[in-house]
C-alpha cells in the first residue's frame, strides 16, 4: 500500500524466535547467539544485527531474533520459543514516516531521540507492538498475526489523514513550488522572525503568534510573509 510517497508493505522474515537466557548465562547465551547469527543480544531499548538476521529487544531479561534460525545448542544458556506463526511483520517507510505512527503510538519517535538500531514495546492504537527503526525514514512493526488486518486499517487511516492535512496546508497555490511549512518539511524548519525592541531575533519551531513571519516562495515581491494558505494558521494550532 502506498499513499503520497510512503509505503506499508509486509514482510516475511521466515523464523521468528523469542530467546530468554538463564540466570547467570546472559554473557555465554550473548557470545553463543553472536557465533550462530552475527548478533549478541542487544541492551534495553536496542537491536543487533542486519537485515535477514536481527536481534531486537523486547522486555527485561528477553530479545526476539527475526529472520535467522537458531541452532538447539543455544538452549543450554536459554529458554527459545518458536513464534514465527504469532507476529505479523511490517515495514512503514517514507518522509514524514514519524508523523503517521505519531497517531498511532504513544512513543517518541523522533528522528533525534529514537534513532537507527533503536527498538521498543508499545501500543498501535489498542494493539500491542513492537517497534523497530532499521534504517531513517522507516521502521519495522510487529503486530500479532490475529490483529494484522486491524493494523493495517490504522496504518490506511493515519497515512490518509496525514496525507490530507498536508494537501489542505499547502493548497493548490502552491503545486509546483517547494513548500517551506513545517509539516512539509519537518526536518529542516523554516527559521522565524520576530522583531522585539528594535532587535531581530532568529529562532526554529512553530509559530507561536500573527507576528511570526513564513519565507514563502509564492510570494517573492514580499519575502517574510506567508502564502494564503499557511496564513490561514499562522496563529499558532500546527
Amino acid at each position: 500500500m502506498e499513499i503520497n510517497g510512503l509505503s506499508l508493505t509486509e514482510l516475511v522474515p521466515g523464523a521468528i524466535t523469542s530467546v530468554m537466557p538463564y540466570a547467570g548465562q546472559k554473557t555465554a547465551a550473548s557470545e553463543a547467539l553472536k557465533a550462530l547469527v552475527g548478533a549478541a543480544m542487544p541492551g534495553p531499548n536496542r537491536s543487533t544485527g542486519r537485515e535477514g538476521a536481527r536481534v531486537v529487544w523486547t522486555g527485561a531479561g528477553q530479545a526476539m531474533v527475526i529472520g535467522a534460525a537458531l541452532d538447539p545448542s543455544l538452549a543450554q544458556h536459554a529458554a527459545m520459543t518458536d513464534q514465527s506463526d504469532a507476529w505479523t511483520v511490517f515495514r512503514l517507510e517514507g518522509q514524514g514516516v514519524e508523523d503517521v505512527l505519531a497517531r498511532l503510538t504513544p512513543l517518541d519517535l523522533n528522528p533525534g531521540v529514537f534513532k537507527r538500531g533503536h527498538a521498543a514495546r508499545s501500543l498501535l492504537g489498542h494493539m500491542n507492538a513492537i517497534f523497530v527503526k532499521p534504517a531513517n525514514d522507516a521502521f519495522d512493526i510487529l503486530v500479532f498475526r490475529s490483529m494484522a488486518r486491524t493494523a493495517v486499517h490504522e496504518f490506511d487511516v493515519a497515512m490518509k489523514a496525514v496525507a490530507a492535512r498536508k494537501a489542505l496546508v499547502c493548497g493548490p497555490e502552491n503545486r509546483g513550488a517547494p513548500c517551506v511549512h513545517p509539516l512539509c518539511t519537518p526536518r529542516t524548519p523554516p527559521v522565524q522572525t520576530k522583531r522585539r525592541f528594535g532587535a531581530r531575533i532568529r529562532r526554529s519551531g512553530r509559530p507561536s503568534g500573527r507576528s511570526w513571519t513564513w519565507p514563502c516562495p509564492r510570494q517573492p515581491r514580499r519575502p517574510g510573509r506567508p502564502c494564503a494558505a499557511h496564513r490561514r494558521g499562522s496563529g499558532g494550532g500546527f
